[in-house]
């Protein structure tokens, strides 16, 4: 199999908000150059080439790499190849992510730009239908993969891990729980940004909803 090369800068902000990976390309392999210092919390980087999409189905391989000035990936030559960034912090949740426009790896002259940010994930919003008979989950986030969803019902104050039971994983910003009847007891929802690719996963994110006319937070 033949190996292009990508050479990156990836250059950390003063503001741990975000970073920029950038790069002209060469002949043999991905190269990952790291300018100034690395955020404090990032412990671990971890790269995917992908073709033509970001999916568990279009990976070509995965790499994981300790932090340091210099860091190299190796990537197939070919078309549409995409460089998927995420990092992870020292509790091994992801918290920063990005990813390249698409670059044919064929030549000598290769460009690619990640903007790598912190993931972004706003509040955890839950309503009820007019028919009390569906709740509407509702966040926002900037991640490219997948969402968990878990759900407890009837806890009196914040549930614990055990208490919760997985509900759904979707690639929408928004889940309708059908509940037939919702009864006057306390529902909990969290939701957290899930990688297929690297099988990692945010922090959750909760939010609480109790008597459904009008309902209460907990």
């Amino acid at each position: 199999m033949r190996v292009k090369c990508i050479v990156f800068s990836m250059l950390f902000l003063f503001s741990t908000s975000c970073f920029y990976i950038t790069g002209k390309g060469g002949d043999a392999k991905v190269l990952l150059s790291i300018w100034s210092r690395v955020p404090a919390n990032v412990a671990k980087i971890h790269v995917a080439v992908c073709e033509g999409a970001i999916s568990s189905d279009t990976v070509l391989n995965v790499q994981t790499f300790e932090p340091g000035s210099m860091i190299t990936v190796t990537a197939p030559a070919g078309a549409a190849r995409i460089m998927y960034v995420v990092t992870e912090d020292y509790q091994g949740y992801i918290n920063y992510s990005g990813a390249s426009t698409p670059v044919d790896l064929e030549s000598n002259s290769e460009t690619a730009l990640v903007a790598v940010q912190l993931v972004s994930f706003g509040n955890v919003d839950v309503l009820n239908n007019p028919t009390y008979t569906t709740l509407n989950i509702t966040w926002s986030a900037n991640w490219y993969e997948e969402y968990e969803i878990q759900r407890n019902i009837g806890a009196s104050s914040a549930p614990t891990d055990a208490q919760y039971t997985n509900l759904v994983t979707t690639k929408a910003k928004s889940y309708s729980d059908y509940l037939v009847d919702i009864s006057f007891s306390n529902y909990w929802y969290r939701v957290r940004c899930y990688s297929v690719i690297f099988g990692k996963y945010t922090q959750w994110r909760l939010d609480t909803v109790g008597t459904p006319a009008p309902y209460s937070r907990v």
